[in-house]
């Protein structure tokens, strides 16, 4: 049925234990709302970015090799606040055994700070393939349905027998449908649901209200 399944990052696979602003204070010594529209206007770049060009943009005032240890630092403390939701470990190989797909990441966000807590996680070893927005070789956010396009390119996606899985669905879901995939609106919980099969998984395909799913559950 599907040949590859792409899910988003945040909220979908992941969530912080503790707030970004909490990080931001600690390690910067400021509260991010003190620099939020720059902040927010450089990691929201559609276009390619790393990272540390919002620390550049919000502390011109600061030394280089300050900048760079203050983004060393900030990017390892937010990947470390990062916890997988119940299951996430081993579903890429409950969906191989299941489709015989590939399994792969499509997220927003600055290249470093998504990659490292795709990393910190353990996600590069269990998934085929991750990209995030600002990666030079994919420069664009979603929603997009160019990036949509582009995954397919870069992953030999066929596009009827792929599957979006995310807790946006003007970001994640919507594009894709757009593209001819199937996408599953979720809203991930740790919380006890019930067994759910992966009948049952498909057939919440395209409803486009969100789904509460406990992934630990999925069989």
């Amino acid at each position: 049925m599907f040949k590859t399944i792409v899910f988003d990052l945040d909220m979908t696979l992941c969530y912080p234990t503790e707030r970004f602003d909490d990080v931001f204070n600690t390690v910067f010594g400021t509260t991010l709302e003190s620099v939020m529209p720059t902040w927010m206007e450089m990691v929201s770049i559609d276009g390619a970015c790393t990272g540390i060009e919002a620390i550049e943009s919000c502390f011109p005032e600061r030394d280089y090799k300050e900048k760079e240890a203050l983004f060393t630092t900030f990017t390892q403390r937010w990947a470390e606040v990062q916890t997988l939701y119940r299951g996430v470990h081993s579903l890429p190989d409950r969906l191989r055994e299941q489709y015989q797909c590939r399994v792969g990441i499509m997220t927003n966000g600055p290249s470093v700070f998504q990659h490292s807590v795709i990393e910190a996680l353990g996600l590069n070893k269990t998934f085929d393939f991750w990209y995030s927005s600002g990666d030079a070789n994919i420069a664009m956010r979603k929603p997009n349905k160019a990036l949509i396009r582009l995954l397919e390119q870069k992953e030999e996606i066929d596009p009827a027998t792929a599957l979006f899985i995310g807790d946006s669905l003007e970001k994640d879901i919507a594009p894709a449908i757009a593209c001819g995939w199937s996408g599953l609106h979720v809203t991930p919980t740790n919380s006890e649901t019930g067994p759910m099969s992966f009948n049952a998984f498909e057939q919440l395909m395209d409803a486009g209200h969100r789904v509460p799913v406990n992934w630990a559950q999925l069989s």
